[in-house]
């Protein structure tokens, strides 16, 4: 209370008290017979003073109401210029509104980019915006007529099906309620309501107020929204870069399509993932790489072209996104659907230079509204995608004619030599068996295949004479032959999809004991596919016709081998072979 403000009181209560003292003791009727002076003196001027009094107090409010609004925008400016939060912006905003109205709560609603729902974002003295998921349509109720109108509208009429009222309504008591848009550009991003006291009407300086707040903060709501967009695309290039070139290094087209999948779902953010290569022939997409389901999900099958939605995508070249799978009736094999519990999809087309060659889908478990900047960044990824599959393909078709002709000059080595005719035919069925039997898994089994089948390939820059030599090789000539492990890694080497390859073809000449040669490796420091090559290689050597020999027989060969376990020979891989020679009773001829 201020100095004039007390003063001022004082003056009151003293008027106030002069008149009841001066009709008390008849003094009034002595001073109108004597002095002329009349009672309405007093009261004219107690009647005066108080409608001074009034004035000065109605002034003291307004202005204390006035500097209540300055720090209600100045709060509002300050955490828009300071934060680019929008989630800060928003709570403070709702705070800020609740407190100056004296209001029950308030929630703030803004609006989903691509449809025409207001999703709530920030809520004071109610309900925590975490633990619902609160959606409003322009159909719905009394924040439906403010989205509608675009204007602020006060109720204070009973509104039954308000969730808001709903938790504060008692009886019929009535609840008055306040809703008012946020805009930018003149377009809605938002919308605010306030729910007040009971019986108490919003006043007219109040709704102002809140529409300026509402004003000032719908421009830090877009500035944070600008930053932030802005922020999002830069880090969906960065990821669309990065697991771009980690799918363009890899040129197995399998690991391809696996990487694929498994990098969609983390850049989307979803629980599942397929990819549909096209089969021209039969103009179907088959499934070539599945992320996150279960095994049943391969029992769908193939699609044919324009069926289903996958169908269409590749048909139309076009995305489709669907938000509820159980609405959709373009998609077959709902049960499927039902039993992994996938809600939504995105689907888009692979594409490679205009044609479309498969396509590429994303499944959430939970039902989502796939915005544009989805559907475009997983777009970008799918033509990242599709230029990868397209490098591999070309690059296993280089890789494959390249084998090819390097089988090719293998079987003209050995067609030149009767001696060593179908060696490496017989060497490979030897390797697979093995493989097969040790359970090496299928990489393995085709690498040994491949190995067994060029792991000879180094001779051909050894001369005829030292080959076919009859008589015992001089030291020289030796060493020049235990240089054809290195000879083959040369030749193999543009074979960069086979690199493991290229290594056990090196080292296949290694002694358990490290004996052997290039590299005088020993016992697990031996690739096992090289220790493999090996026992198959030394094996089908012996129970062949050579130059300097007639072929042993199989019990012979295999005690020779039995003999060298542990020195020459890994005793896991001769067991193996004793196992299959025992079960497919082959005598190695």
């Amino acid at each position: 209370m201020t100095i004039i403000e007390t003063i001022m009181r004082i003056i009151r209560e003293l008027l106030y008290w002069l008149t009841i003292f001066f009709a008390t003791i008849g003094f009034l009727s002595f001073l109108k017979r004597y002095l002329g002076v009349r009672m309405s003196i007093f009261h004219g001027l107690q009647k005066r003073f108080d409608s001074l009094f009034e004035k000065y107090t109605k002034l003291q409010e307004s202005e204390k109401m006035t500097k209540e609004e300055l720090l209600a925008v100045y709060s509002v400016l300050n955490v828009g210029l300071s934060s680019l939060d929008i989630n800060e912006i928003l709570q403070q905003l709702i705070q800020k509104m609740v407190e100056v109205t004296n209001s029950n709560a308030g929630l703030i609603l803004l609006r989903h980019d691509d449809t025409d729902e207001f999703i709530l974002k920030a809520s004071y003295r109610t309900i925590d915006v975490g633990q619902i998921k609160k959606i409003i349509k322009p159909s719905d109720g009394f924040l439906g007529r403010v989205i509608k109108e675009g204007k602020t509208i006060v109720s204070y009429k009973e509104l039954k099906d308000d969730f808001l009222v709903s938790l504060y309504k008692k009886g019929n008591t009535i609840m008055p309620m306040l809703g008012v848009p946020l805009k930018l550009d003149n377009k809605l991003i938002g919308v605010v309501q306030l729910i007040g006291r009971e019986e108490y009407a919003f006043k007219s300086g109040e709704i102002k107020l809140i529409e300026i707040l509402a004003s000032k903060a719908s421009i830090s709501i877009g500035r944070a929204k600008t930053y932030h967009e802005k922020e999002e695309i830069i880090n969906d290039i960065s990821m669309v870069a990065y697991v771009g070139s980690s799918i363009m290094s890899t040129l197995n087209v399998e690991e391809v399509l696996h990487l694929i999948t498994k990098i969609a779902t983390q850049v989307m953010h979803c629980r599942t993932c397929t990819l549909r290569l096209l089969e021209e022939k039969n103009k179907e997409l088959v499934l070539k790489a599945l992320y996150g389901v279960s095994s049943d999900y391969v029992k769908k099958g193939n699609i044919k072209i324009g069926k289903s939605i996958a169908g269409r995508v590749v048909t139309t070249k076009n995305p489709i996104a669907v938000s509820d799978l159980n609405l959709e009736q373009r998609f077959e094999y709902m049960d499927i659907i039902v039993k992994e519990g996938l809600k939504s999809l995105l689907c888009v087309p692979l594409i490679v230079r205009g044609k479309a060659i498969g396509t590429l889908t994303v499944y959430s478990s939970e039902r989502i509204q796939f915005a544009d900047r989805d559907i475009k960044l997983l777009s970008t990824f799918a033509s990242m995608a599709a230029a990868a599959i397209e490098n591999a393909n070309l690059f296993q078709e280089l890789q494959s004619m390249y084998f090819n002709t390097v089988k090719s000059i293998v079987s003209a080595l050995d067609a030149r030599d009767s001696y060593t005719k179908s060696h490496s035919e017989k060497a490979s069925k030897y390797a697979i068996a093995i493989a097969e039997d040790m359970h090496l898994s299928d990489r393995e089994r085709e690498i040994v295949q491949y190995g067994a089948v060029l792991h000879d390939i180094g001779k051909i820059g050894i001369e005829d004479k030292i080959l076919r030599k009859v008589e015992k090789l001089t030291e020289e000539e030796y060493k020049i032959i235990k240089e054809h492990p290195l000879i083959a890694a040369k030749i193999l080497e543009p074979l960069v999809w086979f690199k493991d390859l290229i290594i056990i073809i090196t080292h296949h000449h290694e002694h358990y004991d490290g004996s052997g040669y290039p590299s005088g490796l020993a016992k697990e420091k031996i690739p096992l596919l090289s220790r493999v090559l090996l026992v198959v290689d030394a094996f089908e050597a012996m129970t062949s016709d050579r130059p300097y020999r007639k072929a042993m027989k199989q019990e012979y060969a295999v005690k020779e081998l039995e003999k060298n376990k542990g020195t020459q020979f890994d005793p896991k891989v001769v067991d193996s072979l004793v196992r299959v020679l025992s079960k497919t009773g082959d005598n190695g001829k």
